[in-house]
């Protein structure tokens, strides 16, 4: 049998320590970049927790009349008899889990949908407006943020103070680890909520418990979790890196001989848009 040069054994022995090194380097920095997302995460959260903003957070956007109108109803329908904030919430998540669809193609390409132009151009003007709770109701299928306001709507037509929440997630998109441009820099891929119930706000992700989807046009009904209901700000942050809050108070841009105008107010539109603070 022939023997291998002991050279040859030094430089594969050399070559494994290196690859052994280079993997531990790796798993040092998913580490740091863990602790990194969870202090960032922990120390926003607790900020705006503290903040004694929960009366801010009940304003609901001034939509049209009819708008307003659905968004109420709908809450009022879905917790009727109900008298108290958990349960209220909890019907009211579910609901959304359970009614809404997830999809990431039609805003863009219609997803084959068969809908005549009026349909569509009423369809994409809700999609990719800010105008999105009253929308995802009429036809129940949005993105992430179209989830996110609707929660938030209908939970703030009950009296039950709701944020917007805007950060970066690791979902399908992405490598599913923390990257540390995506850590440290403002990189934003995704909203959820939090809700003030208890005297405590409770952190929600109606899109990831929501396992509805829209495929090819047809809507695809799966089971909905509650893995995201009331997580733990150390479980979130095993996803989810918090970037900013958001009222969003006003949320109605307005449309004027063919410009766009999505600040202030215009005497001769009949709808108008104000920034959040």
């Amino acid at each position: 049998m022939k023997k291998t040069p002991w050279h040859i054994l030094i430089t594969g022995m050399l070559f494994s320590l290196m690859v052994l090194s280079m993997a531990m380097e790796a798993e040092a920095t998913e580490k740091d970049l863990d602790a990194k997302v969870l202090n960032q995460n922990i120390q926003i959260y607790q900020e705006h927790a503290n903040s004694g903003w929960e009366e801010k957070y009940l304003l609901m956007a001034r939509w049209t009349d009819n708008d307003d109108y659905v968004v109420r109803t709908k809450a009022e329908e879905l917790t009727r008899g109900i008298t108290d904030d958990r349960s209220k919430l909890e019907v009211i998540y579910d609901w959304v889990c359970t009614s809404i669809y997830y999809d990431d193609k039609g805003a863009s390409n219609g997803a084959g949908l068969s809908w005549t132009d009026d349909e569509w151009d009423s369809y994409a003007y809700y999609l990719n407006s800010a105008n999105g709770a009253a929308g995802v109701l009429r036809w129940r299928r949005t993105v992430c943020s179209g989830y996110a306001e609707l929660l938030a709507a209908l939970l703030r037509a009950v009296g039950i103070p709701c944020k917007l929440v805007d950060g970066y997630a690791l979902g399908a998109s992405t490598s599913g680890v923390w990257q540390e441009e995506c850590v440290t820099g403002d990189f934003q891929n995704h909203t959820w909520n939090e809700a003030f119930i208890d005297g405590r706000w409770v952190i929600l992700d109606s899109t990831w418990d929501s396992g509805n989807r829209v495929e090819n046009g047809v809507l695809v009904e799966r089971a909905s979790t509650r893995r995201y209901f009331d997580i733990s700000i150390s479980d979130l942050s095993k996803t989810h890196n918090i970037k900013r809050y958001e009222i969003r108070e006003f949320t109605i841009t307005y449309h004027l001989n063919g410009g766009s105008y999505p600040f202030g107010y215009h005497e001769n539109a009949d709808t108008y848009y104000e920034t959040a603070s």
